[in-house]
């Protein structure tokens, strides 16, 4: 039985009145037992391991001393070999609960046999006698009173607590190199079952250490693979990923410091609601989004079948109209967003195996030109994106309406999804789908109750934390319709002008654009081109400078075989109109009075005035021809002889052939 402390007590021990001792025992916060006092009253007793830490700390420095009075010589036989002395922290609640009622129960006895006029030991007999009458099922002697209270002098605190049963605690008769072969196959990322592990240890030890045979039972192996750490088990039989997912040290974000509109997380969600589309087809459409890291507001969406940087942008756009440019954006790794003309390529950037890429460097893209900063997530780190969590809060609140809801996996499937389906009474269109996200969404989820980590904000609803943290008194950047379409328009790459006109590649389709003056001035000259994919009638033309240069509508000079003779000689009459637009550019660069002998009369105005010059300087004189003197070659030693060869080859053949020449 551990230490009962008094209301009084248990209040100095704390340090506060009795009365909230009395109130903590009320609310539950203090463990406590009544008993009848002397006068017959109720009175409450708590036991000391209820108390804090601190407090039981203060019990025990109070109590000890007044428990280890000087030991004498002849009772300290073992005082040459000091005791193993562990902190009170490291024994458990109920070990620390038994250490204080032997030091209360040793002070007790100490003050009641230090009476005067009494003699020790018939107090120590009457005490034990006392002590079993309070507590019949714990046995008290003298002896275990002094081995108490010789354990106290020594500071061992080890010796107060009942150590039967727990003497081999955390012990086996395993062998290390038994437990080491069982935790290689338990550890391991194919995830072996115990038993399995426990029937290959077996084999393993009757082939390299028969002598550990028999192995322990099925519990004890049991016990060592359960008293693994948990991150262990996940790192060693799920792989680093789960580790890393259900594991590792979690960052926690801190959101109070961030203002409206300072960060907004990006990304795309597959709805998990099966539309039909106007082609009769079934599918799930994709809603590319944008939220507002403070508030968690949804900003700019856009739902679409084919997901790609275009939706991206328009789902920014719409963020922009409603609530202003933000300062940073933050995005995954996907192709939507690292896109040479929206956000830049990163880290997906090679060098370029053309010497013609190698001139250019690519314009500024959507991002850049609209002054915000791009900051890419890590790899598959999808904890780090606020976003993809309240896509979540999208399929519960909103894709949950619609009757043919899917789940985002095969557990989420509802059973009566496969019946809807069959009759097609109730699938809803993509234009239906797309009505009802576009009401939802601001007016329905934007308002609901903000539940994220700042615990001020926790009674607004997610507009009210927007509006309550914007910047600088609620200012937003905000541009003009005008500014904003310029700013958004999307850029090929560097295109060279030809007699066509300039190409733009879209889908694998090649529109091309032409006007005379692009024509005539920049031909064979490289340019950007600029376009909005919604409105394809005309695009702008840069150069490689960034310099706006000119619109041009798109190419007329296309003719078919079938054409009409209209058709033809408007297109004829563009051509000689822009050969009469460069003809005139020419002459007014150029002299009126067009004198085809005008260049041979400058030529011989020119050699007129050189002959002239030429009579000037003196008559050269004559200088004798000098001729190479050629010494006869000098036979050396051994040389062939001509004449000789041809007398043999005469002879070889018999005589010379008609028409041959030697």
């Amino acid at each position: 039985m551990e230490a009962l402390l008094k209301a009084s007590e248990a209040s100095a021990l704390m340090g506060v009145s009795m009365r909230h001792v009395r109130r903590m025992a009320q609310s539950g916060a203090l463990s406590y037992q009544i008993h009848m006092n002397a006068q017959n009253r109720p009175e409450y007793l708590f036991p000391l391991s209820s108390l804090p830490d601190a407090a039981q700390q203060k019990y025990f420095a109070e109590h000890a001393p007044a428990a280890l009075p000087a030991a004498t010589p002849a009772k300290a036989k073992k005082a040459d070999k000091p005791a193993a002395c562990k902190p009170l922290e490291a024994y458990t609640a109920e070990e620390r609960g038994e250490i204080g009622y032997w030091i209360t129960t040793v002070d007790r006895w100490q003050t009641y046999r230090n009476k005067a006029g009494t003699k020790k030991a018939e107090c120590d007999e009457k005490f034990v006698l006392l002590c079993r009458m309070e507590e019949p099922d714990r046995q008290i002697s003298v002896e275990t009173l002094y081995r108490k209270w010789a354990a106290i002098r020594e500071g061992d605190y080890g010796a107060l607590v009942d150590m039967r049963g727990k003497a081999r605690k955390g012990m086996s008769k395993m062998p290390e190199a038994i437990e080491r072969v069982f935790l290689t196959l338990y550890l391991d990322d194919r995830q072996y079952p115990i038993p399995r592990c426990i029937d290959m240890t077996k084999q393993w030890a009757q082939e390299e250490m028969p002598e550990a045979l028999p192995l322990p039972c099925y519990h004890t192996f049991y016990r060592k693979a359960k008293a693994l750490p948990e991150p262990v088990v996940v790192l060693c039989r799920q792989g680093p990923k789960a580790y890393y997912d259900q594991c590792s040290p979690y960052i926690r974000r801190n959101y109070e410091n961030f203002f409206s509109n300072e960060v907004w997380v990006g990304d795309t969600h597959t709805l998990d609601v099966i539309s039909i589309s106007p082609e009769g087809i079934k599918h799930r459409l994709h809603l590319s989004a944008w939220q507002d890291a403070r508030s968690g507001v949804f900003v700019g969406w856009y739902v679409s079948d084919n997901p790609g940087s275009q939706e991206t942008l328009n789902a920014l756009r719409k963020g922009i109209q409603n609530f202003g440019i933000p300062q940073t954006v933050y995005v995954d790794n996907g192709r939507e967003f690292l896109n040479k003309d929206v956000g830049g390529l990163g880290h997906r950037a090679k060098k370029s195996r053309k010497e013609k890429d190698k001139k250019f460097s690519p314009p500024p893209g959507v991002f850049e030109r609209l002054g915000i900063k791009m900051t890419n997530a890590i790899v598959r780190n999808a904890r780090a994106k606020l976003v993809e969590r309240r896509f979540e809060d999208f399929k519960n609140y909103i894709s949950r309406l619609f009757p043919t809801y899917c789940g985002g996996n095969v557990t989420e499937k509802p059973e009566n999804l496969k019946f809807v389906l069959k009759k097609g009474e109730h699938i809803p269109t993509d234009e239906e789908v797309i009505d009802a996200v576009n009401t939802l969404l601001p007016a329905y989820m934007n308002c609901q109750p903000y539940g994220g980590s700042v615990l001020a904000d926790a009674k607004k609803t997610r507009i009210e934390v927007w509006q309550d943290h914007l910047p600088d008194g609620k200012v937003v950047r905000a541009a003009s319709e005008e500014d904003l379409r310029l700013m958004m328009l999307r850029t090929s790459d560097p295109v060279r002008v030809s007699r066509s006109g300039v190409p733009l590649k879209i889908h694998g389709m090649k529109l091309w654009y032409h006007s005379a003056e692009l024509c005539n001035f920049y031909f064979n000259k490289y340019v950007y081109v600029r376009y909005d994919p919604d409105d394809l009638s005309c695009v702008r033309v840069y150069g490689t400078d960034d310099k706006f240069l000119m619109e041009v509508p798109q190419s007329i000079m296309e003719a078919n075989y079938n054409d009409n003779q209209e058709k033809i000689g408007r297109i004829m009459a563009y051509k000689r109109r822009a050969e009469r637009d460069l003809q005139k550019f020419a002459d007014a660069l150029t002299l009126e009075d067009k004198d085809p002998e005008r260049a041979l009369n400058l030529v011989r105005n020119i050699a007129f005035r050189n002959a002239s010059e030429l009579e000037l300087y003196p008559n050269s004189k004559l200088v004798e021809l000098r001729y190479a003197r050629e010494e006869p070659l000098l036979k050396a030693v051994g040389d062939i002889d001509i004449g000789r060869m041809n007398e043999n080859i005469i002879r070889q053949r018999g005589g010379i052939e008609d028409g041959e020449n030697l």
